[in-house]
């Protein structure tokens, strides 16, 4: 069993020790810039805290994913410099991705050894997603609160419909996903009136992807082995199904299917397929709006198998329901959903999974 010593002593692995002096040494050689070598330097010091924090993280899949996409961008970069293929790439993009990693990352690390009770992350997620409830709502009636108080001070704007329900994450499908996922915390003694508003907010919304994700955390949550897992997962299967054909009617012409056979398709040989196009790499169209095959498309099947087998291994370890049901709620949510193209949702995502890895620590 894990204990708090043997996680320190983890943290603190020689090694990383002497990969920071190394990268400490390595750093000013950082040539491979876009036209100035301090971009360089910034690269190559991206690199280094990126395989730096590699080394303190204790989940294998996650630990090799990271120094996989550090491996991408010193790879991508040095083929800017010396033209070993031709891309299209946005440097931006690439540093972007970087160093949303690296702040990921350290969230992610400070839920593991943060001293706050679980009940007390609980809370802040309920507190966080009713704010955006109540505003959605007001949006639904044409009051606009948080928009009205900005745009008084500042000239701003805010592209959403008069009833569109977006709150303060810009889409709908945002805010779905954002009330979905953190469902399984809702079902506590003195927050499980808010369902009564919630549940409705997302039949109001109709955001399939949304509606399936919480169709699974009810299975997930209620289930208490796996008969009645099976029973239950039939049944919202089969809720789902008639909701999507006669309410959504969702015919096979949906425009996301197009994107996503196109997204297929954009894979032309076999290392494309085993090591994607990398981060910052230019595509034409619109979101994919299923995030596990961006991550396909971005890093290949190595990056899709290391992110997927974390999922399993944290599934597979979690002990509190409210916490598996919304690791479950995240892997749906992906699928028909983009769920890390907004801050607020990257934050639930990382809270929701260090818990799970706290739980395992203090096991």
């Amino acid at each position: 069993m894990l204990t708090k010593n043997k996680v320190g002593a983890l943290l603190s692995r020689p090694y990383s020790d002497k990969l920071l002096l190394i990268l400490f040494i390595l750093v000013p050689f950082g040539v491979l810039s876009f036209g100035s070598i301090h971009k360089g330097h910034v690269i190559a010091f991206a690199i280094g805290i990126v395989l730096i924090v590699s080394c303190t993280i204790r989940e294998k899949p996650l630990a090799w994913f990271m120094v996989y996409v550090a491996g991408w961008v010193l790879w991508r970069h040095a083929n800017f410099v010396y033209q070993i293929t031709p891309f299209l790439v946005e440097p931006k993009l690439t540093m972007l991705a970087m160093m949303a990693l690296i702040c990921g990352t350290v969230i992610y690390l400070r839920v593991i050894k943060s001293k706050i009770s679980n009940e007390w992350f609980y809370n802040m997620i309920c507190v966080s997603v009713m704010i955006q409830a109540l505003l959605a709502l007001c949006q639904t009636m044409g009051f606009t609160p948080a928009y009205d108080l900005v745009s008084s001070r500042i000239n701003t704007r805010w592209d959403m419909k008069p009833t569109e329900a977006t709150a303060m994450l810009g889409n709908s499908n945002y805010l779905a996903a954002y009330v979905a996922i953190s469902l399984p915390f809702f079902f506590r003694k003195h927050w499980a009136w808010c369902l009564i508003l919630l549940l409705p907010l997302l039949l109001y919304i109709k955001v399939s992807a949304a509606i399936i994700t919480a169709l699974a955390v009810f299975a997930v949550y209620f289930s208490k082995d796996l008969k009645q897992f099976a029973i239950i997962t039939a049944v919202c299967i089969s809720v789902a199904a008639a909701y999507l054909i006669f309410v959504e009617k969702l015919k096979m012409n949906n425009p996301r299917f197009d994107m996503w056979v196109m997204a297929l398709d954009s894979f032309k040989t076999w290392p494309q397929i085993i090591f994607g196009f990398g981060p910052g790499f230019r595509h034409s169209g619109e979101v994919l709006h299923n995030e596990w095959l961006a991550l396909f498309r971005t890093f290949g099947l190595i990056g899709l198998i290391l992110i997927a087998t974390y999922f399993w291994q944290t599934i597979r370890k979690a002990g509190d329901r409210k916490i598996l049901a919304g690791i479950v709620a995240i892997a749906v949510n992906w699928l028909g959903n983009p769920g890390m193209q907004t801050a607020p949702a990257i934050f639930l995502t990382l809270i929701i999974f260090g818990l799970a890895q706290r739980e395992v620590v203090n096991g």
